[in-house]
């Protein structure tokens, strides 16, 4: 739905309504994005990254296309600082991460297989936390090692369809979308 000046209304309730939507009657000149839950990760007082986290029922509902179009000044706040960017979508239950790099600092990461590049890359939460050390360049300490869990993913990977820029499916894909309408 759209208001008078053809912005579209909050239709999830997700955010505050009332700013939402007196926001949005400004009109088209005064763009803005909802940030649904960023991090600025930093180490000893020093930004580091930023991640915008979006459960994978948003990508699924909106799509590609349209997910990182919203996540774009993201982004480009990240090249503004010199930061790598990147957008983490998740599932609860089972934890399972995909991470997708979102500027070329983030490309250029380490990630599997040398880079990040341009691949959304499934993690468990185990491996989801060990990205996290990574990028401060320290170790996954050994207390967090058998507490996180690592096996939902892992029971997937063989299903798991990865091509560039799209999101891996769990192994019920008709369940999954079900949901999601």
């Amino acid at each position: 739905m759209r208001n008078s000046l053809g912005v579209r209304t909050e239709s999830t309730g997700w955010r505050d309504s009332w700013i939402s939507d007196k926001h949005r009657s400004w009109g088209y000149d005064v763009p803005a994005t909802d940030i649904d839950f960023m991090l600025l990760e930093y180490d000893r007082m020093t930004p580091i990254t930023l991640i915008e986290h979006k459960t994978i029922g948003c990508w699924k509902q909106f799509g590609r296309e349209t997910v990182l179009r919203w996540h774009a000044p993201v982004a480009t706040l990240a090249d503004m600082a010199g930061l790598p960017s990147y957008l983490c979508l998740y599932e609860k239950d089972p934890a399972a991460f995909y991470v997708l790099a979102t500027n070329e600092r983030g490309e250029l990461l380490p990630g599997r297989n040398g880079c990040f590049g341009k691949e959304m890359i499934p993690m468990t939460e185990k491996q989801y936390v060990a990205f996290l050390y990574h990028l401060r360049n320290r170790p996954l300490p050994s207390v967090l090692v058998d507490e996180l869990e690592n096996a939902p993913i892992e029971r997937h990977m063989d299903s798991l369809t990865v091509q560039q820029g799209q999101v891996p499916l769990p192994i019920d894909e008709e369940q999954v979308m079900e949901e999601v309408e």
